[in-house]
């Protein structure tokens, strides 16, 4: 690895580490990848076909692949922005409420 690659992940995972312990004081686990094609195989190892997903307004997952993954039928997804309407919408949030999982991003 290049020493500007090596240094740059050497300070993501520092953050990360910082980040993750703060997220543990408000009861929320978090998993650090280092690249998305880990974080992706993990996703599939881990969401059950049964289970369904909903996920906030995120670009970040967007970027990533997560909401790909979730529309390419890992699991029952419960997609506000698929609705037609604004009522539909609205509704798919408030089912959003009850999903096995649900997806955000953080900026800590």
């Amino acid at each position: 690895m290049a020493t500007n690659q090596k240094v740059r992940s050497e300070y993501y995972l520092a953050c990360a580490d910082k980040i993750i312990a703060a997220m543990k004081t408000r009861q929320m686990e978090c998993i650090y990848f280092e690249n998305r094609k880990d974080m992706l195989e993990y996703l599939k190892a881990v969401i059950s076909a049964k289970a369904t997903a909903a996920w906030g307004g995120s670009m970040t997952l967007k970027d990533s692949g997560v909401i790909d993954l979730l529309r390419g039928g890992l699991c029952k997804i419960i997609d506000r922005d698929a609705a037609k309407t604004p009522e539909e919408a609205h509704k798919r949030m408030h089912q959003a409420f009850n999903a096995d999982c649900y997806f955000l991003s953080a900026h800590a």
